[in-house]
């Protein structure tokens, strides 16, 4: 290692600074040392007297954000729970806010290392035993983190306004007060058939392409890799699909299209407000469940087709707001916290193997969307 000097310092700092830059904007298969060094002006040799593998300076710039977020964390103070909570929501969205780069790069470490979810885990459950001066259950701390993850990420990279009141009443008063709610008719009989064109060439190029990417990552996989798995030639593929890019963002939609309308194939109208939502929890998850690649094929998406999953996330929003909130909420706040209970909960679902029994978890969960977390 370089010896520690003012300007050996600056020398890391600068390629530190380097990696954050182009990692934040591409993904992390597809940057190299090369580059890193070359964009902060240094030679490659530099580089490895600072840092022994991408892989490191990767981690490095990881646990800066951590160490930043847990930091921060630690200020949370306050009389009473709402006023802890407040100081919890504002570092929660400042921090991303003020260090966009970093939550940018940030977002591809959690999904590359599990690791580094748990890490940023551990500083949420840390943070809430200090708002609320107790442990929290696994479906508490994802009642108050789904959303407010969420609409944070919405905020930051969609420009999708939100009411930070609105997010605090839904976590400490709960959505649907009112609303009754019967588990027999939410988690019996669920229907999850997809129905596809049946030997239509490019539906079997999709399916092969969502297999594969679904398996071993959309940067791992090339045309010819899908178009030898469909037994097609890769002239073929060129007749529906112009380029790889293109065929993931078909797959994309494809997959908000389904997962929609599974959800609204599912929904009764004897349903209620609060057994709608928790019925459509219960759907996204057990389809997820049974096409574990596809949250794969959308995260990897957002670093590739920034667009395209923009939109798949405004069409989950656009299906709330059809719904009735209370009059003193912003809806555009609501929908996105209810879409974000339901994308964390399938990462802790599975990902991270968090929730043991689906059901049960769900069944907490409409308790606190019906009263909220006061205590």
């Amino acid at each position: 290692m370089a010896k520690i000097t003012k300007k050996s310092v600056r020398t890391k700092r600068e390629l530190l600074d380097s990696a954050c830059e182009l990692f934040s904007v591409n993904w992390y298969d597809t940057v190299s040392i090369s580059n890193i060094s070359k964009h902060a002006g240094k030679s490659n040799g530099a580089f490895y007297n600072y840092f022994k593998n991408k892989e490191e300076i990767f981690l490095t710039l990881l646990d800066n954000f951590l160490s930043i977020l847990e930091h921060e964390m630690e200020k949370i103070e306050g009389q009473s729970l709402e006023e802890r909570l407040n100081k919890f929501l504002t570092i929660t969205i400042d921090t991303g806010r003020n260090n966009k780069k970093l939550v940018t790069l940030f977002r591809e470490g959690q999904y590359r290392f599990n690791e580094m979810e748990k890490r940023l885990r551990d500083i949420y459950v840390k943070a809430l035993s200090s708002v609320y001066m107790r442990e929290l259950s696994e479906t508490e701390y994802l009642f108050i983190t789904g959303p407010l993850r969420f609409i944070s990420i919405r905020s930051l990279y969609h420009n999708r306004p939100y009411d930070r009141e609105t997010l605090k009443k839904i976590i400490l008063n709960g959505l649907f007060s009112q609303s009754e709610f019967n588990p027999e008719r939410v988690f019996s009989n669920i229907d999850l058939t997809v129905k596809r064109e049946i030997g239509n060439t490019r539906e079997i190029l999709l399916e092969k392409a969502a297999e594969l990417f679904g398996e071993e990552g959309y940067h791992q996989v090339n045309i010819y890799d899908i178009t030898r798995s469909s037994k097609f030639a890769v002239g073929t593929f060129y007749r529906h699909f112009p380029s790889k890019e293109s065929i993931l963002g078909e797959l994309v939609i494809q997959i908000g299209t389904e997962i929609r309308k599974l959800i609204r194939n599912n929904l009764t109208k004897d349903m209620n407000l609060l057994e709608q939502t928790i019925r459509g929890f219960y759907v996204f998850i057990s389809h997820m469940e049974k096409h574990r690649g596809f949250y794969k094929i959308v995260r990897e998406a957002e670093f590739v087709l920034e667009e395209t999953v923009e939109e798949y996330y405004n069409n989950f929003e656009k299906g709330y707001l059809k719904s009735s909130f209370p009059e003193s909420m912003d809806s555009v706040t609501v929908a996105n916290a209810l879409s974000g209970i339901g994308h964390y909960f399938g990462i802790e679902d599975i990902f991270s193997n968090n929730i043991t029994d689906t059901v049960k978890s769900l069944k907490f969960l409409s308790i606190y969307l019906r009263s909220g977390i006061s205590r």
